[in-house]
């Protein structure tokens, strides 16, 4: 009997792993958490801007166009949020290289990540613009130690 239940476990273990590996991939892409005003994705497949819903996933990479007193909100695993301002454009996607982006074509994105979160195995964040990349998780010492600076100077 003790044979036949190390059987199943062998059997079943594996599709276990798979079926939480589904999961977790489902649960690595952002989602849009709250949306404000006018807020539009180009969908590739014919070529036109559709509103965006809440929830909607970024699978793959999709162009966001929000309109004047447009907002978008965005939550990324890895205990990050970012915030995507009237009139923008930004190109949005998974992670790749462990890295999710912000491509910024036109206006303001606003990224947010938790000061406590566990750098080293979560996922990192960039904004991209025609200047270059600013990697957020290099951001926060500079804005501490201006900050702080800033205190000692009053």
């Amino acid at each position: 009997m003790k044979s036949n239940s190390v059987l199943y476990l062998l059997f079943l273990f594996p599709l276990f792993l798979l079926a939480q590996d589904t999961e977790s991939a489902a649960a690595q892409v952002p989602s849009v958490a709250e949306i404000i005003g006018q807020v539009n994705r180009y969908n590739q497949a014919n070529g036109t801007f559709q509103p965006i819903e809440k929830e909607y996933r970024f699978s793959s990479t999709s162009l966001i166009v929000t309109g004047e007193g447009g907002e978008l909100f965005i939550s990324f695993p890895g205990r990050i949020s970012a915030r995507v301002g009237e009139n923008s454009r930004v190109v949005i996607g998974p992670a790749v290289d462990d890295l999710y982006e912000a491509d910024l074509r036109l206006g303001t994105v606003t990224a947010r990540l938790d000061p406590d979160r566990d750098r080293l195995h979560q996922p990192g964040f960039a904004i991209r613009t025609k200047d270059g990349v600013s990697r957020a998780t290099r951001l926060r010492p500079l804005f501490e130690e201006t900050s702080s600076e800033a205190r000692k100077k009053k």
